[in-house]
């Protein structure tokens, strides 16, 4: 089904799962588990537990300020913008700016909740959070996790291709579709980044080290691309040669580079002989 991707399938599971518990639980609240389920689930572990541990500090330091504000004055304008004040500076301090809404909403609930016990309602929130979190981490964990081995393969095949296609064509002066390859090498920048925020170890830490140095000196070779583009070889043909040569300074080094690598042995464990 188009759409169905994997994070939606597993945010899907992780919201059953906190919804069956809680009803077998007889828990007050099963719908907020299910909520912080959603709200947990990324692409990768490390996102996974970056957004949890925002959903959880930030219920705990809601609930403790709202809890506390009603005590003193339940629903009481003034102390309703002191108290998102406080939270924030909290937060703030922390350096946890992804748990300040979280921490505002949670405070304004239980605030605005005059029929329950602000003590009880608050300690149940914050419970159903951590069940929620803890769920949809289970959940990415478990089920097809974020392969980052395969997606490194693939990145530095794709680098390769771009990189040598990109130089053939300056050296031979054929135009060059740069929208494209910037494009291409956007995507497999993002990719990168998604892939470092996985837990990595040992040889497959050292290979995305690797090709992280690759991949910027690609971009350093893009930017001399892109700016013999945008120079007229025949009014400004020294400028033009100039960056030409700069761009293929670039590209050898890269190729030494890899070259260097392929004498060591943890590295060609990981990835074995791709290039031909």
């Amino acid at each position: 089904m188009k759409g169905l991707g994997l994070r939606t399938f597993k945010t899907a599971i992780s919201v059953f799962l906190a919804m069956f518990l809680g009803e077998a639980l007889d828990f007050a609240y099963p719908f907020h588990a299910a909520i912080a389920a959603m709200f947990a689930m990324d692409k990768t572990i490390f996102g996974s537990l970056k957004l949890g541990r925002n959903r959880i500090v930030g219920s705990i330091i809601g609930a403790s300020i709202g809890i506390l504000c009603c005590y003193i004055d339940r629903g009481n304008p003034l102390l309703c913008a002191l108290a998102i004040a406080l939270q924030i500076m909290i937060c703030n301090a922390l350096k946890l700016k992804g748990a300040i809404i979280i921490s505002g909403i949670m405070m304004l609930i239980i605030m605005g909740n005059p029929g329950n016990e602000p003590l009880y309602y608050g300690a149940y929130r914050t419970i159903d959070t951590i069940i929620g979190v803890v769920i949809a981490l289970f959940v990415n964990i478990t089920i097809c996790p974020y392969n980052s081995l395969k997606r490194l393969d693939d990145m530095v095949i794709q680098i390769w291709e771009q990189t040598d296609r990109l130089v053939l064509s300056l050296r031979e002066g054929k135009m060059i579709h740069m929208e494209e390859i910037n494009a291409e090498f956007e995507k497999i920048g993002t990719e990168l980044t998604d892939i470092k925020q996985n837990f990595l170890f040992g040889r497959q830490k050292l290979y995305v080290e690797q090709l992280q140095k690759h991949y910027q000196i690609c971009s350093k070779l893009l930017l001399e691309a892109n700016i013999c583009l945008t120079i007229d070889k025949e009014k400004n043909r020294e400028i033009y040669d100039y960056h030409l040569c700069k761009a293929l300074q670039i590209f050898d080094a890269y190729i030494d580079d890899i070259q260097e690598n392929q004498k060591n042995p943890e590295l060609q464990a990981e990835t074995g002989n791709k290039r031909k």
